[in-house]
């Protein structure tokens, strides 16, 4: 469970993004270090005031379901420098984390019937 949407995956914002592009959009992925091409706004984190106890952040980081999206966006990490699409995106994460991917989008799919995003 995230907090709220700030909070959510990255591979959540890319997967609805997904809704409004064509399948043949590609995503060009950047690292962090180009984040001043985009913004000059910074936060140090660590430096905000805690919202959560330790007891409290300690259980959502001990969350398998956590576990499982944070494995996804850390395969997300392998795709910077490049141009993908949707499918090539999804076929990526999902050879690289499949028991990760399975339990978070694939249940999904499977429950929709989603056909379009993997071969």
């Amino acid at each position: 469970m995230f907090l709220n949407r700030h909070y959510a995956p990255q591979l959540s914002w890319l997967i609805n993004l997904f809704r409004y592009t064509d399948e043949g959009t590609k995503f060009n992925f950047v690292g962090m270090e180009k984040i001043s091409d985009y913004t000059s706004i910074h936060a140090i984190p660590g430096n905000e005031d805690k919202i959560l106890d330790q007891a409290t952040i300690t259980r959502l980081k001990n969350n398998i379901k956590n576990e499982h999206y944070q494995k996804l966006d850390r395969a997300l990490l392998g795709l910077i420098g490049n141009s993908w699409t949707r499918k090539q995106i999804l076929a990526h994460i999902m050879n690289r984390e499949p028991t990760a991917f399975f339990e978070t989008i694939g249940k999904s799919n499977t429950i929709v019937g989603v056909t379009d995003v993997l071969s």
